[in-house]
């Protein structure tokens, strides 16, 4: 059978530099399921859109029996998780969305994989891998010197840091789980990225070298080293490693710039 990927939130900022990643790498085909909301935008992903091995669905990660019917006719070897709401602001402003969609949807696509595989004998067996995306944001706010690792404890503040923290906890329960199963479970936190969002602020002389000072690298990341770890993370190098948050943000993470 055809090996086979499904991302969620593949048209979005950071999901659509996955798949060009993935597919420059990997001979997997990928099936892109997107909301299109107003973090989409399929021509992050034209020079793909003919690919054979690339497919789109329109769907909602929360619609459960969209879910259930994809896993059924794809039965991908991952799925890589970037669907979410995003952004300290909006979350604050509309709360319910970011429950919903970050932890609810979340949810119901690890309630899917586990009723089409786990317990069954119908699924891809071992090696199946499931990666969330989530945010530094689950570490709180940083002083003024200092970094955060792996192993800060989580200080959320915000709706949005909250869902995210949810579900990462989440992401570290089923490790231990499905482990004997043969399934890698692991969530990345990204850094500060360069965003149409954030780049004002970014841009920003006096703000923008504050955050350098702040950073090891003393640089902002790229997109295309967030994908990667994404990449690696999905691909079968990373087959020993599980229950794990990777943080890709070059050693400095704040509260109020994310991706």
């Amino acid at each position: 059978m055809e090996k086979t990927i499904v991302v969620t939130g593949g048209s979005g900022f950071i999901g659509s530099n996955f798949i060009l990643q993935w597919m420059e790498q990997e001979d997997t085909s990928v099936v892109n399921l997107d909301r299109l909301t107003y973090a989409g935008n399929p021509r992050n992903l034209l020079s793909v859109s003919s690919d054979p091995r690339y497919s789109f669905v329109k769907g909602d990660v929360c619609d459960r029996e969209l879910l259930r019917g994809l896993l059924q006719v794809h039965k991908p070897r991952a799925i890589v998780h970037f669907a979410a709401e995003s952004h300290v602001d909006r979350s604050i402003e509309g709360p319910g969305d970011f429950i919903q969609t970050n932890i609810v949807g979340t949810f119901n696509l690890l309630e899917a994989c586990r009723e089409a595989w786990l317990d069954s004998d119908a699924g891809p067996g071992g090696g199946f891998r499931f990666h969330h995306v989530s945010t530094d944001e689950v570490y709180g706010s940083l002083g003024a010197t200092g970094y955060f690792t792996e192993t800060t404890p989580y200080a959320p503040n915000s709706p949005y840091s909250a869902s995210k923290a949810a579900v990462a906890m989440l992401t570290k329960s089923l490790a231990i789980e499905w482990a004997s199963r043969g399934v890698n479970v692991n969530a990345i936190a990204p850094g500060v990225f360069r965003t149409a969002l954030n780049q004002e602020l970014l841009d920003d002389t006096e703000r923008g070298r504050e955050f350098l000072l702040r950073t090891p690298m003393k640089r902002f990341g790229k997109i295309e080293e967030l994908a990667g770890a994404a990449v690696f993370l999905a691909s079968d190098a990373a087959s020993f490693i599980t229950g794990e948050v990777l943080v890709v943000d070059g050693g400095f993470l704040a509260s109020g710039v994310n991706q």
